[in-house]
């Protein structure tokens, strides 16, 4: 097909290769891979391609769907997160009865309990407090004054 007019696989091949690298020489070559012309020409070629109505559109519907699929992965990535950390430390917090030696009698046999994972569930608090910013640093502010009121201050 012509340059000005591409087919939807060349427009496709186009935008996504533009979209990769951001250059419409690189775009064309991946539109036009058979393509023998010049270096100089085909930087006019590519773009002539990158102002046709089918590459622009192209461009754009794959950019809208490229933003579609991060920002519902990045929302669900933190919410699951989220939500994987607390069921670790609930998790950790349990008790669970340690089991009775083989070798150990009935009567002479006391349950215990303990908890499951306790170092997991310190760090998923851990994580989770990261998360949520409650380790973030702090300002502080520091005055600088003399000897002489450090010990007025302190009544000396």
């Amino acid at each position: 097909m012509s340059i000005t007019k591409p087919t939807k696989i060349e427009a496709t091949k186009a935008a996504e290769s533009f979209i990769l690298y951001g250059d419409k020489t690189k775009a064309f070559r991946a539109a036009f891979p058979k393509s023998k012309a010049k270096k100089e020409s085909m930087n006019v070629l590519a773009i002539k391609l990158h102002s046709s109505v089918k590459v622009q559109l192209m461009i754009q519907t794959l950019r809208s769907e490229m933003e579609v699929v991060v920002v519902d992965g990045a929302e669900f990535s933190i919410e699951s997160k989220k939500r994987l950390l607390i069921s670790t430390a609930m998790y950790g917090v349990e008790q669970e009865v340690i089991a009775k030696p083989k070798w150990m009698k009935d009567e002479d046999y006391d349950p215990e309990f303990k908890q499951r994972n306790p170092q997991a569930t310190v760090s998923a608090v851990k994580e989770l407090n990261l998360m949520d910013g409650d380790h973030a640093a702090k300002e502080f502010k520091v005055e600088q004054t003399s000897l002489e009121e450090y010990r007025n201050r302190l009544g000396r």
